[in-house]
């Protein structure tokens, strides 16, 4: 899989295999200790 700045939370989540998105940031927040979008905002430019 190959993801990109231009690829949505909701896009990954669902290439994942996960449609339920809240239940993915959850997962994802307690894996990494953030949510997805404040990972993604600060890769934005």
């Amino acid at each position: 899989m190959e993801y990109n700045e231009r690829s949505s939370i909701s896009e990954i989540a669902h290439e994942l295999g996960m449609s339920n998105l809240p239940h993915f940031a959850q997962a994802f927040k307690k894996r990494f200790g953030k949510l997805p979008s404040e990972c993604m905002s600060k890769q934005s430019p």
